[in-house]
C-alpha cells in the first residue's frame, strides 16, 4: 500500500521540479516574443497561452524590479504584463522578464545617443556611405566583447534621412570589420516597418551574448523582438 502511494508521489514530485526547472529558465520579451532555454539551446516562440501566475525578474532601464507575470485574454489573444511586489503594473513593451532562478546579464539602449564628427566619420568609412550629421534620426551604440574572445565589439545602430527615405543599418564591429544584422530603408510615402536596437542579453549565461532588434511590422502593429547570435560564423537569427 505504501509502495503504491510512494511511487506516485515521487513521480509527481519530479515533475514538479521539472517542470519549475523549464518555467524558472523562460525569458519574455515584449508581448509577442517568448524564449525559454532548454539546457543551453534558446527556444523562440510566440506561442499564445495562458500564464499563471509566477514570480519573475523584470529588467528595465538597468533596473531589476521582482514581481509577478500575469496574462489577461483580450480579442482571444493574450496579453502578458508584469506586476510588482508593491501592486505596480508594468506592460511588457520594452521589457525583459525572466524566471528568477535566472540571473541573465542585460545591457539595455533605449536612448539615443549624441554622435559626434569622428564617430560619424568611422561610421561612414565601415559603411562607405556619406551620411551627413544633421540627417541622422538615431544613433546608439554598445560596447562589448559579445563573442568571449577577450575583445570588444561595438554593436551599432543608425537610423537617418536621405532621398525622401529613411534608412536604418544595426550591425557588429569586430576589428574594422562590419556585420551586417539590419540594412533597411523605407520611402516617406511608405512608412510603417521599423527596427531599432533594444541591446544585447547573454541568456544562457556563457559569455556569448545575444542581439536584441525590435521590429514592427506596420501602424497598429504589436513589437516584436528578433533575436540574433554572433560568432566567428557571422550573424544568425535564432528563430
Amino acid at each position: 500500500m505504501k509502495k503504491r502511494i510512494i511511487i506516485p508521489l515521487l513521480i509527481f514530485i519530479i515533475i514538479v521540479i521539472i517542470v519549475t526547472f523549464i518555467n524558472s529558465k523562460t525569458v519574455y520579451l515584449g508581448n509577442q516574443t517568448r524564449v525559454y532555454l532548454l539546457g543551453n539551446k534558446i527556444i523562440k516562440t510566440n506561442k499564445n497561452k495562458k500564464v499563471l501566475l509566477k514570480k519573475i525578474n523584470v529588467y528595465k532601464n538597468g533596473n531589476i524590479l521582482k514581481g509577478y507575470l500575469k496574462s489577461a485574454k483580450v480579442s482571444n489573444e493574450y496579453d502578458y504584463y508584469a506586476v510588482s511586489k508593491s501592486n505596480n503594473k508594468y506592460d511588457l513593451d520594452d521589457l525583459i522578464v525572466s524566471g528568477t532562478l535566472t540571473k541573465i546579464d542585460v545591457v539595455l539602449c533605449d536612448k539615443s545617443l549624441k554622435i559626434n564628427d569622428s564617430t560619424l566619420l568611422e561610421i561612414n568609412q565601415l559603411l562607405d556611405t556619406n551620411i551627413s550629421l544633421d540627417s541622422i534620426q538615431n544613433y546608439r551604440m554598445i560596447s562589448k566583447d559579445i563573442d568571449n574572445d577577450s575583445t570588444k565589439e561595438k554593436i551599432i545602430y543608425i537610423s537617418y534621412t536621405e532621398d525622401d527615405s529613411i534608412y536604418t543599418n544595426i550591425f557588429v564591429v569586430d576589428n574594422s570589420e562590419v556585420t551586417n544584422i539590419i540594412d533597411f530603408s523605407v520611402s516617406f510615402d511608405d512608412l510603417g516597418k521599423s527596427y531599432s536596437l533594444v541591446g544585447i542579453i547573454d541568456f544562457n549565461k556563457d559569455k556569448n551574448y545575444e542581439v536584441i532588434v525590435s521590429r514592427v511590422d506596420g501602424d497598429s502593429q504589436p513589437t516584436y523582438y528578433d533575436i540574433y547570435k554572433y560568432d566567428n560564423n557571422g550573424i544568425k537569427e535564432i528563430k
